[in-house]
């Protein structure tokens, strides 16, 4: 039996923890409990990141971690952190499989807001070491636990080593060995799944990327198919080789013919092109020395003219300064006459804006002034200012007068608008032959009407001119009033009071009172008489308004422009002492500007006459010097023209001699390239003719046929055919060697020089045999095609086994109506008959094809519905089974598993995570080399397992006993009937936040002892 187990889990840094907790786990069972917010889940979470210490595979959140949308994106393990150390631990006591110490742990610091893991060994633990020794140090009398480079250290120092791991793998490789985790998780799958498996647990239940990918983890991967695809492949490959090699005779023959023949025909012509231009180029030389040379002696003839006609020039304009300068002198005398006049002009525009404008404000002050002060015109800007307000103010009043008398009007109409007629009444008279009391009181005024309702105690239905043996006749009904007043004559009003608001009557050792604001049934007619005439009253006060409202609307708007334009106003009142003087300075102002201007005209037209004058003192010499100027532009114009013609034919000619070495370069470069070849081959080009068009579009086509008969790998293989130019004759030349070369190497050397009839037939007799090897090789194909079909069956029968032995531990499991899970292996059998199909019918399918897409095409065409896997998955086995979880319940048969309750998802996921865990270990073991399977105990913790009743949890006791695995649950209470320990948490918060842990062990026998 396995030593394997994790004897103790410790914590430091942890919030709430003080110092280091240290708990001792039971061989199947340990169990936190305590009240929500203890700390339960945060320890079951760090134990597991201790196992499996990869926060990109696992991410463990407890059940009742509620995410606060202020903190989303913050790691939750970092915020568990004690902010007062700033790091924290999780170290694991390990007995191994050999039953040496081995302790494991991590170290959690915060890096950029989030949990960073340091792994680390202490693989040589010394004798009788307790964990929280080994972590703290002694200073003093007290004690601290410090960051993980001062306890490396400290316990060098002491003999005592940590081996810091590097990578995940060299940590899961330790705790593999010591039998705590099935593998040493350095297969990526591996550790993904025991992530999840981690997850699910903790959780309780089956997550569903487990169960969706069951068939990856389970069945492993079998090669035996692919050797024999690889076999059948190449014998494959052997029938299209054959067929290859008569097709590649043809096509070798087939470039013998479209290379060499139109490659020759492409080199004549370039050589033919090359030979014509040097003959053209030397004529157009000759003519072209002869035309310079004509040019030239023109240019000298030119040369000597200009200076004589520039010389001419220069004296006749002389001449015509000399006339000019006279007239020049008395212009500018004039203009700067005209210049003083325009100045003294200016002074009195200036002078005369100003007095218009202070008289224009003068007079606007002085009308603006005289409309508002009326009367008061001689009095102070205070005063009027004053009497205008006080003016408006009395227009306000006098309208608000109006407003409350019109109110008061209204109110008083809405009152007595107000109808309190009584269709019961009316019925009521109709019946008795009589008439109402509103009726027979209509005319009465309002205050008799009051006095009228008091006398009657407030009734106010009744009927006037009946007696009461009247009421003989009629019954009591709905539609009449159960209280009236009945006479024959129509009823007096008594006296009444008034107190206030309030009118009174004496009645009944007391008073009636009512409200003057009362509105009476009686003295409806008075009422319409009294509101016609509120109407006709309201109607005279609405038109005395309306001209109270202009004629208050008019003084405020004489009052607003009086402020406005204060500052118009001001200047007028400064002023108005001296209106005589500001009207007198404003027109001497406008008399002097106009004299100024006068005399500014005058002087304008002078100088404008002598401007025309000097004129035309000019024009005789002006007709001289232009014919002069005529001339000599002329002869310049001309000479610039003629040296660019000399010049462009000088250009030309040396172009030209350019061109005629290039020719020669060419012609040098094809000796150099054809070598012994070039004399005969420009002897055959000279006497052959040479193209007249689209020389360019012909060699182009000619060498895009001879690449394309090369091939793309010989064009790549040779500068000469990446590089060839239709258009440098050089280019063409050059590809005549390499495509030599080319023809030499492809076509058999005792081949080239002959007609090909030997090759071809050497190609008949070759595919010959090449048929007969093809009838052996299709044989062979179908013996292998049937093989790949037996080994996926075999394959499927093989793991279907598996399975079934590894599902029996969670047969005999119960939890609520769950008798029973297992893992089951369904195979496909419509596609493995499909599969048996296509070996029988390979031969007869395409060999031009990989096999695995002749398989997928087969599938294809066998099915009704399109197969969504490609031809390398139909060739794996995996793809022809289904793998599913199913669940037996009372009194029924196996069923898929669904709808389970959370004890059961509980019970079942730790099951299926036991199976899976054994399925990892199992492949290690396979290999040789790992830790055999029944030496792996792990450990797993389930957070909130109240969810599971205290039945079901005794079940995962009996079966965590039964196949050897340690448990670790977290519940807010567990009342045990099984060996086990339970750590009670406590979190207090005075006089400082911290976490208490009280230990007890619990056996049925004995009961609950503390630890």
């Amino acid at each position: 039996m396995s030593k394997a187990k994790i004897d103790r889990v410790a914590y430091v840094g942890w919030r709430g923890i003080v110092g280091c907790e240290v708990l001792e786990l039971d061989e199947e069972l340990t169990a936190l409990v305590g009240p929500t917010g203890a700390g339960k889940s945060t320890l079951v979470m760090c134990m597991d990141y201790a196992i499996l210490p990869d926060r990109r595979t696992m991410e463990i959140r407890p059940i009742s971690d509620v995410q606060d949308i202020h903190n989303a994106g913050t790691d939750t393990l970092a915020a568990r952190i004690d902010p007062a150390y700033g790091y924290a631990y999780v170290v694991l006591g390990i007995t191994m499989i050999n039953g040496k110490k081995l302790i494991a742990g991590i170290h959690v610091s915060t890096v950029d807001g989030h949990a960073h893991f340091t792994r680390w060994l202490i693989r040589d633990v010394p004798e009788n070491s307790l964990l929280q020794d080994l972590l703290s140090i002694q200073d003093g009398e007290s004690e601290y636990y410090p960051d993980f480079p001062e306890l490396k250290r400290h316990l060098a120092g002491n003999g005592v080593y940590i081996s810091i791991c590097g990578t995940i793998g060299e940590y899961c490789q330790a705790l593999y060995e010591a039998g705590v985790l099935p593998s040493s998780m350095t297969s990526g799958t591996d550790r993904t799944l025991y992530a999840k498996l981690i997850e699910s647990t903790f959780k309780g239940g089956i997550s569903e990327e487990i169960a969706t990918n069951l068939k990856g983890y389970l069945l492993p991967v079998q090669s035996q198919v692919q050797e024999l695809v690889r076999g059948l492949q190449e014998c494959t490959n052997d029938v299209i080789k054959t067929r290859s090699a008569v097709a590649d005779a043809k096509n070798q023959l087939n470039m013998l013919k479209s290379t060499y023949g139109v490659g020759k025909d492409a080199v004549m012509t370039a050589l033919k092109g090359i030979e014509a231009d040097v003959s053209k180029t030397e004529r157009e030389i000759e003519g072209a020395t002869t035309f310079v040379s004509t040019k030239h002696e023109e240019l000298i003839r030119l040369d000597a003219s200009i200076p004589r006609l520039v010389e001419q020039i220069e004296v006749a304009e002389q001449l015509k300064k000399s006339a000019m300068e006279n007239g020049l002198h008395e212009l500018q005398l004039l203009g700067d006459q005209k210049e003083t006049l325009s100045g003294t002009r200016n002074t009195r525009k200036t002078t005369m804006d100003e007095t218009a404008k202070r008289l224009k404000e003068f007079n606007a002050g002085c009308a603006l002034w005289r409309k508002v002060a009326g009367a008061l015109e001689n009095d102070g800007y205070d005063d009027v200012k004053a009497a205008q307000e006080k003016k408006i103010e009395g227009l306000n009043r006098s309208i608000y007068g109006i407003e409350k008398e019109m109110h008061t009007l209204q109110d008083e109409d809405e009152r007595l608008s107000m109808d309190r007629s009584s269709s019961t009444s009316e019925h009521l008279a109709e019946l008795l032959g009589g008439q109402t009391l509103e009726q027979s009181l209509g005319r009465v005024s309002e205050k008799e009407s009051v006095a009228l309702e008091m006398t009657l105690g407030g009734l106010t239905e009744g009927v006037v001119g009946v007696d009461f043996g009247s009421l003989a006749s009629i019954p009591a009904t709905d539609d009449i009033p159960n209280l009236f007043w009945l006479g024959e004559k129509t009823p007096s009003p008594r006296p009444i009071r008034e107190s206030g608001d309030w009118y009174l009557l004496a009645a009944a050792d007391g008073y009636i009172v009512s409200s003057k604001k009362r509105a009476s049934v009686f003295g409806n007619d008075a009422r319409k008489l009294r509101r016609v005439a509120i109407a006709e009253e309201l109607e005279i006060l609405s038109g005395r308004l309306g001209i109270q409202i202009i004629a208050r609307d008019k003084e405020q708007e004489k009052l607003t422009e009086f402020l406005k334009n204060d500052g118009l106003i001001k200047i007028f009142l400064e002023n108005r002492q001296d209106v005589f003087a500001i009207d007198r300075a404003a027109k001497n102002a406008k008399k002097e500007w106009e004299l100024a201007d006068a005399a500014l005209k005058t002087a304008e037209i002078k100088y404008l006459t002598l401007q025309a004058d000097i004129t035309k003192i000019g024009e005789p010499h002006e007709r001289i010097l232009s014919g002069l100027r005529t001339d000599l532009s002329s002869q310049q114009g001309k000479r610039p023209f003629l040296v660019k013609e000399i010049e462009d034919s000088e250009t030309s000619l040396l172009m030209l001699n350019k061109r005629m070495d290039a020719c020669r370069l060419e012609e040098t470069f094809a000796k150099e390239i054809l070598g012994c070849e070039f004399a005969r081959f420009w002897a055959t080009a000279s006497e052959s003719d040479f193209p007249t068009q689209n020389v360019e579009g012909l060699q182009t086509r000619r060498m895009l046929e001879v690449s394309k008969a090369l091939g793309e790998e010989n064009q790549n293989r040779f500068e000469s055919f990446r590089d060839f130019d239709a258009a440098n004759r050089v280019s063409i030349v050059r590809m005549w060697p390499d495509l030599m070369k080319v023809i030499q190497e492809t076509i058999s050397i005792d081949i080239v020089d002959k007609d090909g009839e030997d090759l071809i037939e050497a190609m008949q007799i070759k595919r010959a045999h090449l048929d007969s090897d093809l009838a052996l090789q299709e044989n062979e194909l179908d013996v292998k095609a049937n093989s790949i079909s037996l080994s996926i069956n075999t394959a499927v029968r093989t793991q279907r086994n598996k399975i079934d032995k590894l599902s029996k531990l969670g047969h005999t499991i119960c939890f609520g109506n769950v008798n029973g899970i297992r893992l089951q292996l369904v195979p496909r059998t419509n596609m493995l008959e499909v599969l048996e199909q296509f070996a029988d019918q390979l031969s007869l399918l395409s060999k031009e094809k990989p096999v695995d897409q002749v398989l997928k095409d087969f599938f294809d065409a066998a099915s009704s519905v399109r197969i969504r896997m490609d031809g390398a998955s139909l060739l794996d086995y995996r793809e022809y089974v289904d793998l599913v979880i199913e669940t037996k319940r009372e009194e029924g048969d196996w069923e898929l598993a669904s709808s389970l309750s959370g004890g059961e998802s509980i019970g079942c996921g730790l099951a299926i995570a036991l199976m899976l865990t054994r399925s990892i270990a199992n492949r290690g073991e396979a290999g040789g080399e790992g830790v055999k399977t029944e030496n792996i105990r792990p450990l797993y913790g389930v957070d909130e397992i109240s969810r599971l009743d205290a039945a079901g949890q005794k079940v995962l006791v009996d079966f965590a006993k039964r196949e050897r695995f340690q448990l670790l649950f977290a519940a807010p209470e567990l009342k045990p009937s099984y060996n086990c320990t339970l750590y009670n948490l406590k979190r207090i918060f005075t006089p400082e936040a911290r976490l208490i842990i009280r230990a007890s062990r619990y056996r049925p026998q004995l009961g609950m002892d503390a630890a």
